[in-house]
């Protein structure tokens, strides 16, 4: 059987340089059936016309009219024609080439990983996870070397099923950016899903930013109103106060040290006053699936090493009974891991 297409979507906002660097890490991975969509958010820095002119033919551009992160994302899932999706921000970059294989052996072998999340580190050091992407239950100096199931993914780089896109509608497009990954985590594992991260599969981001909430920026009222909307969509009353409740306290201290009280005001009031739109989307999770989540607080590992040998071996076995000799679904130019 050929291998399937994997469609590469990464969204970009005046970010042109560094954008550049992202896709020519995308089309050079070690794989030989890819798709590359760019999703322009409106950029006035000649992104997409760089895209145009220097990756003609092997990337297609949407250029969208207004810049919105989750709407681009999903503008991107929907205009993907690949058996997997491989979503990213404009400032990543695969130092290995091979981490794409060993992300696709992976789903192949765990049917009820809808999403998987990637190891997101820097150039100089991609193995060594960033501590502000860290929010996974397993801490940092046990996780960073294993596999396990999650209730957190970073959005920066996943690979996701496109069943899942189609069961959940994606991101959240009313959030716009912020905490849109919290959204649609409750969504997939409402729709039976699960997320993934693997150790075995990282990249390297290219700007470094630290923690949002440490400095006054924008983000901060947004990250803050969309985990309120969040409580309104999918927790019920009694959690959703005491987990909402610890989210405001947190906030409040942080925006008191870093000084960003207005944005601390105006995001806490947008969220708890949550417009129509959102509270008509209230829908509160089972009980069976905050059962799932509870479980996942208590480390969930999975083998990828066994599994990803596991995969090797019978690409190799497969190989050989085709004559090709070579693991199925590997270019000639293909490299073991």
């Amino acid at each position: 059987m050929p291998p399937p297409l994997v469609s590469v979507v990464v969204i970009n906002f005046n970010k042109k340089e560094i954008l550049r660097r992202c896709l020519r890490s995308a089309l050079a991975l070690d794989w030989p059936a890819l798709e590359v969509i760019c999703v322009d958010n409106a950029s006035e820095d000649g992104s997409a016309e760089m895209v145009e002119a220097e990756f003609a033919g092997s990337v297609r551009v949407i250029r969208r009219a207004e810049n919105s992160v989750t709407t681009a994302r999903n503008d991107g899932f929907r205009a993907a024609e690949g058996k997997f999706i491989l979503s990213l921000d404009n400032d990543i970059i695969f130092p290995d080439r091979g981490v794409l294989r060993r992300a696709v052996a992976l789903l192949d072998r765990l049917p009820d990983v809808g999403i998987l999340t990637f190891l997101i580190g820097t150039e100089e050091a991609p193995s060594e996870p960033l501590p502000e992407h860290w929010w996974y239950e397993v801490p940092l100096a046990e996780g960073k070397t294993r596999s396990f199931y999650t209730s957190y993914f970073s959005e920066g780089a996943i690979l996701l099923r496109p069943e899942v896109f189609a069961a959940t509608g994606g991101y959240d497009e009313d959030f716009f950016r912020c905490s849109e990954n919290l959204d649609l985590t409750l969504k997939t594992y409402r729709e039976g899903w699960q997320i993934l991260f693997s150790s075995e599969l990282p990249c390297a981001e290219l700007e470094v930013r630290g923690f949002l909430d440490s400095a006054r920026r924008i983000q901060n009222r947004l990250n803050l109103r969309n985990k309120l909307w969040t409580v309104w969509k999918h927790f019920p009353w009694w959690r959703g106060l005491i987990w909402g409740g610890g989210r405001v306290a947190a906030a409040a201290l942080r925006s008191i040290r870093y000084g960003w009280i207005d944005y601390f005001l105006a995001g806490a009031r947008q969220g708890v006053f949550a417009p129509r739109r959102i509270r008509q989307k209230r829908a509160p999770l089972r009980s069976e699936v905050w059962r799932r989540l509870r479980e996942l607080r208590r480390g969930c590992f999975v083998d990828a090493r066994a599994l990803l040998a596991e995969a090797e071996r019978s690409g190799v076995s497969a190989a050989r009974e085709d004559g090709s000799g070579r693991p199925r679904g590997a270019g000639p130019g293909a490299r073991g891991t």
